[in-house]
């Protein structure tokens, strides 16, 4: 096993050394697969939708997050640009194949994935430690006159301004965030705390529903008050 592991941080490694010697930053080649991802799943979601849909029969409430495993195929061009080849829906994780490196990097995937979703507590609902007002922020504004009637946009997060399914969600996002071992947040796209005082955009490849403006609004709010929630 030790020997697997060094042999594939070896060769992680060669292909850095090959990018860095090259005048290049690897930092950059990660942020466009993570751009490149991004884009697709915002301008393509009403089709990723209806696959998933055909897949399964019936789609998950849209007031509640659903898990999809895909794997996104690149090539790396001489131009050090990322180029997306393809995106697989529920990608084969099983263990069979030549020797034990598949299985191990298929292990590692499945036990960050457990880990993001909750899924490894052995009593009780994931998110069931949470109280509502582990999600609260923006508390200053929200006992001010503007927000009693919920009407203004920046009282979007009080509490008493916010659904069951609205808390519900703030609470995945909690959860998820704290328990995703390697994973990397998507959406809200990473921020730093100054850039989380600006108010971000919409993304130019399609339309942002309620719940991800929820979920953009939330973490901009959370960076503020700790940069741990800003990537």
């Amino acid at each position: 096993m030790k020997h697997l592991l060094q042999k594939r941080y070896c060769r992680g490694q060669m292909v850095t050394s090959y990018i860095t010697d090259a005048g290049h930053n690897v930092s950059e080649i990660h942020t466009q697969i993570y751009d490149a991802i991004r884009s697709v799943v915002y301008s393509r979601k009403d089709i990723i939708q209806h696959i998933l849909q055909e897949k399964y029969g019936s789609m998950p409430s849209h007031s509640c997050n659903f898990f999809e495993f895909t794997r996104w195929d690149f090539i790396l061009g001489a131009d050090m640009k990322v180029y997306l080849l393809e995106a697989n829906l529920s990608p084969d994780m099983s263990s069979k194949g030549p020797g034990h490196d598949r299985t191990m990097r298929n292990e590692r995937h499945l036990y960050n994935v457990i880990r993001t979703l909750g899924a490894d507590r052995k009593s009780g609902h994931a998110n069931s430690w949470l109280r509502n007002s582990d999600v609260l922020v923006s508390a200053a504004i929200c006992y001010k006159p503007m927000c009693a009637s919920c009407t203004s946009e920046e009282c979007f997060l009080c509490g008493h301004c916010l659904t069951e399914d609205h808390v519900t969600i703030l609470k995945e996002s909690f959860g998820e965030h704290l328990n995703r071992q390697g994973m990397r947040r998507l959406h809200p796209m990473p921020m730093t705390q100054e850039e989380s005082t600006v108010k971000r955009q919409q993304p130019r490849t399609g339309y942002m529903s309620k719940l991800e403006q929820l979920n953009q609004v939330w973490f901009q709010e959370k960076c503020k008050q700790n940069a741990y929630w800003c990537t």
